[in-house]
């Protein structure tokens, strides 16, 4: 992406713009451009993101969706493993934070210093199985929003406490809600179950109002596949309204392949750890400038690769 930034400045209407508004009339060479990234601290151009994200895109959040992302590129060229965490406005799209990991094992950390840092007040924070701890919901609550987190192996009693509850609920004791939708020639039927105010469940999490299942069935060319996920809330949640911030969790893993495939950045190999971490957040700006673009002007047709 460093190169195609430089090959984008050298183009005379850029190159003039540059000159006029921001008095830059000498490009670096890309080595150069390099050791200018590698210099920058990612921390401080992470700070100054969030700031910007939040006070640019302003709109109240419905639903924050949170996940981790391994960027390979830094891997495969230094050995080190480079973890990334984001906070997305799941209805926007819109990147509203980042906080770097380190290794995989700290992604719990930076979540709840994003969640610390940034305004999620009156949002629901939707995050996968590794992020439902006591502690990390406890996060959540302090900063005057709610979880709903997903119930995996990680949590073994919890998860086969809920498989038993949904597999012979108590009469009344549920709300059913089911979407079909044909993708790709794949027809996917999504069935949401949610209980509300059942006692003892989640014990070891503050304000638990929700317990929920999504049942997930596919079928393609007579082939039929199905899974099943748990879910355990501080919200009060129907089936749908389970379905529809459930399923807003799956939108960060969209802007997960649009830095991959769209700016390549698995396949970027930069040895500077600084760099990678600056070229990431620099992706997640593009996105959001992007976005607000769409929304602002309601494009007849957004651009495909969103």
């Amino acid at each position: 992406m460093a190169k195609y930034i430089l090959e984008w400045a050298e183009q005379a209407p850029v190159k003039l713009f540059l000159s006029e508004e921001l008095g830059i009339e000498k490009l670096p060479s890309y080595p150069q451009f390099m050791r200018i990234l590698g210099i920058i601290s990612p921390e401080k151009f992470a700070e100054a993101f969030n700031e910007w994200a939040q006070a640019a895109f302003p709109a109240k959040a419905e639903t924050i969706s949170t996940d981790g992302k391994e960027i390979r590129g830094a891997e495969h060229v230094s050995g080190q493993t480079l973890n990334i965490a984001s906070a997305l406005v799941a209805e926007t799209g819109i990147v509203t934070g980042t906080q770097y990991c380190g290794g995989k094992g700290n992604e719990k950390k930076a979540f709840r210093e994003l969640v610390d840092f940034l305004n999620v007040k009156g949002s629901i924070v939707v995050a996968d199985a590794l992020h439902c701890t006591g502690k990390s919901a406890e996060s959540v609550i302090k900063a005057e929003a709610d979880y709903l987190f997903v119930v995996k192996g990680n949590n073994e009693r919890l998860r086969d406490e809920l498989v038993l509850f949904f597999s012979d609920p108590p009469e009344n004791a549920v709300t059913k809600y089911t979407t079909k939708e044909k993708n790709g020639g794949r027809i996917e039927t999504r069935t949401g179950y949610a209980a509300k105010n059942i006692y003892g469940f989640g014990k070891n999490y503050p304000e638990v109002r929700t317990i929920g299942a999504v049942h997930r069935q596919f079928e393609k060319d007579g082939i039929k596949s199905d899974d099943r996920h748990f879910y355990i809330s501080s919200a009060s949640l129907n089936a749908q309204e389970l379905l529809v911030h459930a399923r807003a969790e799956w939108s960060i893993e969209s802007m997960h392949w649009i830095l991959d495939v769209h700016f390549g950045e698995d396949k970027t190999l930069i040895l500077n750890k600084n760099a990678q971490q600056t070229m990431n957040i620099a992706r997640k700006a593009v996105i959001n400038i992007v976005k607000s673009y769409q929304a602002t002007y309601e494009l007849k047709k957004p651009f495909s690769w969103f």
